[in-house]
This record gives structure tokens, C-alpha cells and sequence, in this order.
């Protein structure tokens, strides 16, 4: 039997052409990467074991009682309620959380809850601590002590009232600040429009208006001039006010626009400075006829002799 009866192929025979090896699949592109996000992170931590809660637990809890399921929507999961509840536990051991008063609390667990808070039996018993050195003056007090009976019947604690009256000063500082700054303000507007009016008689002008304050009864003065109009602007910086009381200063004692400042001697300091102007009228060459202070020196003589008729 030769090889080929027995299957076998003679070493000596060439074997069919096998077909030539195909080329190595072309790799398919990788996806393009998507931009990363705090979402895409891997986590450090293990993950968390799935939740046994179901997601109507808190519908399952309250059942019919719509506050409770409220109250409860306040938290994110169970566990956040439960943290809540521990949390609230611990404050209540360590006295941070104190029982509230009931709305009708009898007269003996009022005064138990005031002990307990630390509220004094009395509003005038209030130990107050008031920041920036503050002191309550004698015209502040009726106003303060009714503030500390309106609180004390709130059951204010100590703190809470200290930083009322606190709350309270700094109001009023910041007001008389701003008052202060609008008064000057309007000072310097009204100086400034009187002073280009009055020229060099602003001053004797304003010192008139001083003179005929002080001689106004007790207290009219210091009246006047804290007065105010209804948008706050005090009356003594208007220039229509200070106008008219310079006029009326004039008409009242036109002497004293003459020769301010003489007083009682104002007649005698009229005559002597009306002989000396007279001594140079006398002479032709002096500077009552001749030069620069001429003109002005023969208007000093009328003012005088209008002066003296006036006091006569």
C-alpha cells in the first residue's frame, strides 16, 4: 500500500498552494473623549449601600397629618432627620434648649421660666450692657424705661433688651450726624448768599441780630434758634429770617448799626467822632473834601447826623 492509500502525503509531493495570509484588521477609531465634569470623577469613598427606605417615607410616616408632612420635607432623607433629632437631644442635655412658656402659663411657672431665662422680676431690675461706653442720660430714662416694661412684658432676656437700647443709640447717633451735616451744609449756602448781599456789613449785620436776641425775654432766644421748619431746616440759617431780624435790629436801634458795640455810651461816641469829621470840614485840603476816603467819609458824616437826630 503506498502513501497515498494510507492518507498520507509523500514528502516528496508538493502540497496545494494555501492561500496567503490576510492582512491585520485596521483598528476601529476610539470614541472621542466627552469633556469631564465634577459628575464623571471617580469617588474616594465606597459606595454607599443601597437605600431599604422606601421613596414615600415621609408620606408613609405623617399618613394624614399635612403639617407633619411638611415639617418633614424640611429633610433631604431619613438620616437627616434622624441627625436632626440627635442634635436636638444633645442640646436639650446640655441645656442649650429650655422649655418654652405655654400660652397660659400660671403666675408661679411665669416666674419659674424667668428665673430659667434669666429675666428680672421687675423692668427697672434689667442689668444692661450697652457697647462704646454708653450711659443713659436723665433726658433718655422715661423713654428707656418704657421701653424695658414693653420688653420685659415679652419676656426680653437681658441680652435681647441690652441690644434693643444698643439698636436704639446708634439709630439716633447716625441721625444727629446727618442732621448735623444738612445744618451746616445750609449754614455755609446762607452765609455765603448774605455775605455777597450785605458786603462788608455781613459781620456787623449778624452781630446786630445778637444784640436784639439778648435783649428778648428769657428764653425766646435759645427758642428761635433751635427752631426747625417741617422739613427739618433750622429757621435762625435762613436768609430770609436773618433779613428781616437785621432790619428789625435797625429799626429798633438804629445806633447800634451806626457805632456797634458802644452800648450806652453810643450817643457821646456819635458826638465825638461827629467833632472830629467837622474839624476836617473846616479845612479845604483834607481828606473829608480831597482824595480816596473822601466820598466815604462824608457818608459816615449823614449816617451820623441821622444817627443823633434818631436818639434825640
Amino acid at each position: 500500500m503506498t502513501d497515498i492509500e494510507n492518507g498520507a502525503a509523500p514528502a516528496d509531493i508538493p502540497k496545494a498552494d494555501a492561500p496567503a495570509p490576510s492582512a491585520a484588521p485596521t483598528p476601529e477609531p476610539a470614541p472621542a473623549a466627552k469633556p469631564s465634569s465634577v459628575l464623571d470623577q471617580p469617588s474616594d469613598k465606597p459606595a454607599a449601600a443601597p437605600s431599604t427606605w422606601p421613596d414615600d417615607w415621609r408620606e408613609s410616616y405623617a399618613g394624614q397629618d399635612e403639617k407633619l408632612l411638611k415639617r418633614l420635607g424640611r429633610y433631604a432623607s431619613p438620616k437627616a432627620a434622624f441627625d436632626a433629632l440627635i442634635s436636638a437631644q444633645d442640646k436639650i442635655s446640655r441645656g442649650e434648649l429650655k422649655k418654652p412658656l405655654g400660652a397660659n402659663a400660671s403666675p408661679e411657672e411665669l416666674a419659674a421660666y424667668r428665673a430659667d431665662q434669666g429675666i428680672p422680676e421687675t423692668p427697672d431690675k434689667y442689668e444692661l450692657k450697652l457697647s462704646d461706653g454708653r450711659v443713659i442720660g436723665d433726658a433718655d430714662k422715661p423713654l428707656i424705661d418704657k421701653f424695658l416694661a414693653s420688653m420685659h412684658g415679652k419676656n426680653a432676656t437681658p441680652d435681647q433688651v441690652s441690644a434693643g437700647v444698643d439698636a436704639y443709640y446708634e439709630i439716633v447717633e447716625e441721625i444727629q450726624a446727618q442732621r448735623y451735616e444738612a445744618d451746616e451744609d445750609f449754614r455755609r449756602q446762607s452765609e455765603d448768599e448774605l455775605r455777597a448781599e450785605f458786603g462788608n456789613d455781613f459781620r456787623r449785620n449778624m452781630n446786630m441780630i445778637s444784640g436784639l436776641l439778648a435783649g428778648a425775654p428769657s428764653g425766646v432766644k435759645e427758642m428761635l434758634m433751635d427752631a426747625r421748619t417741617e422739613d427739618g431746616v433750622r429757621i435762625i440759617n435762613s436768609p430770609d429770617t436773618l433779613r428781616w431780624l437785621t432790619q428789625l435790629a435797625r429799626e429798633i436801634n438804629p445806633v447800634a448799626a451806626v457805632v456797634p458795640g458802644a452800648g450806652a455810651n453810643a450817643g457821646q461816641a456819635i458826638t465825638d467822632e461827629l467833632a472830629n469829621i467837622q474839624k476836617l470840614m473846616g479845612d479845604p485840603k483834607s481828606e473829608y473834601w480831597k482824595g480816596p476816603k473822601s466820598v466815604q467819609m462824608q457818608e459816615r458824616f449823614r449816617q451820623l447826623i441821622d444817627a443823633q437826630q434818631r436818639m434825640k
